[in-house]
């Protein structure tokens, strides 16, 4: 549907579970994907979301450097790690720009272009609970506030389970962007500036 609507967008993937889900995504659509616009962005290894083994460096490195490494030796490039389960801390925030270009966890805080730390990104979950006039009025208030509106949508399913959204809300959704006029972009291309 991104097609249709001449729009590219961000995937991310926990690098362990890629050649689990080949019917889902493969190493080489995630390659098909970059080759045509998109960018791909880090989520550690196996999302770790347990904040107590989160503080052995060891599993940071084999989540954070790790999945960066899985990824690069499968031909992407990749400057962003979003956090699993939007869990951050000082140990993992220097631990991702010892290799990395930028850092998102998740939250309502407003991302503003001029003054945003690239390692403070926060993105905006998108689920079945959230209605799209709530999505739109987010999409009217970045434009209004001149703010970076990042949409993070974990799943794309019809099964309603709690991380996901389905067919019919993600095409209301991208038809919202689609008239909003708003200018669309990838992390990757608003950090550069």
């Amino acid at each position: 549907y991104l097609e249709q609507k001449n729009m590219t967008a961000v995937v991310s993937a926990p690098t362990s579970e890629i050649h689990k889900i080949e019917s889902k995504m493969s190493w080489l659509n995630l390659r098909l994907l970059q080759h045509q616009g998109w960018e791909i962005i880090s989520q550690s290894r196996d999302q770790v979301c347990d904040k107590e083994k989160l503080k052995d460096q060891s599993i940071l490195d084999s989540e954070i450097v790790g999945s960066k490494k899985d990824l690069t030796e499968h031909g992407l490039y990749v400057n962003t790690y979003l956090a699993p389960c939007g869990l951050s801390s000082g140990q993992i925030l220097n631990t991702v720009k010892g290799s990395y270009d930028s850092f998102m966890g998740f939250g309502v805080l407003a991302n503003i272009p001029s003054q945003q730390s690239k390692y403070n990104l926060v993105g905006r979950n998108i689920n079945n609970d959230v209605e799209v006039e709530e999505i739109k009025k987010w999409i009217k208030d970045a434009n209004i506030y001149k703010q970076w509106l990042i949409l993070v949508i974990p799943d794309i399913n019809d099964n309603n389970d709690a991380y996901s959204v389905s067919n019919d809300k993600f095409k209301a959704v991208i038809d919202e962007i689609s008239i909003s006029k708003n200018q669309i972009a990838t992390i990757g291309q608003v950090i550069k500036y």
